[in-house]
């Protein structure tokens, strides 16, 4: 997987800082989900797939958020919560590029719901979905790997992925947290992170937390 700062030091170090936008769903269903208009923004105004993404700002709103699409593209996108029209999130802008090599190596791997996991993974992550604390497990099956982070019962906790390593055997990953205990606010909670990894991590899986905020 691409290195996410290496991404976000060459959207900074740009004079682009890409195109202005007034994008939301107005009242539809999803319109106060962020991750829902991010998706329907890339899908529908940019045509194409989101494959990963995370967030990049201090700030959660408004909120920058850096995503890769199927097709080797990286894409900051930079999005506002509209407290005054119901508390609606509107994409305010974007800008994107094609690092070299992006897509090759981001195709390792994709996010899953766990109810799209195979019947033995699906098993295996509703196990530690019913715990009460934070849990990061992973599962060697065949020539994949898959990798389980699922906040704590806390309902205003939330994670999101960072990045993945691959060698010798062995898979790291990095992830941000997020405790939104404040704001108190469901659209911004991610609570859990379940990934097929096409590599068989032999050797095992090390977890690192690269960025933690709490409101």
């Amino acid at each position: 997987m691409q290195d996410y700062d290496y991404l976000v030091k060459m959207f900074n170090s740009t004079d682009d800082k890409g195109a202005g936008h007034d994008f939301d769903l107005q009242h539809q269903p999803g319109s106060q989900d962020y991750k829902a208009v991010l998706k329907a923004f890339v899908q529908h105004e940019l045509k194409k797939e989101i494959r990963s993404f995370i967030t990049v700002s201090h700030s959660v709103n408004p909120r920058t958020m850096l995503v890769t699409t199927t097709d080797g593209t990286a894409i900051e996108v930079r999005m506002q919560k509209l407290n005054n029209l119901d508390h609606i999130w509107r994409v305010t802008g974007s800008n994107w590029m094609t690092p070299t090599g992006y897509a090759s190596a981001d195709e390792r791997y994709r996010m899953l719901q766990i109810e799209e996991a195979p019947v033995q993974v699906r098993e295996w992550a509703t196990q530690w979905m019913a715990s009460s604390d934070w849990e990061k497990h992973y599962l060697l099956l065949g020539e994949k790997t898959y990798v389980l982070i699922k906040t704590s019962e806390s309902n205003t906790d939330s994670v999101e992925l960072q990045d993945l390593g691959f060698w010798a055997g062995e898979l790291s990953v990095s992830f941000q947290t997020f405790d939104y205990s404040k704001t108190a606010d469901p659209s911004l909670i991610s609570d859990y992170l379940l990934l097929e990894v096409d590599y068989a991590a032999e050797h095992g899986v090390s977890f690192r937390e690269s960025y933690s905020y709490r409101e």
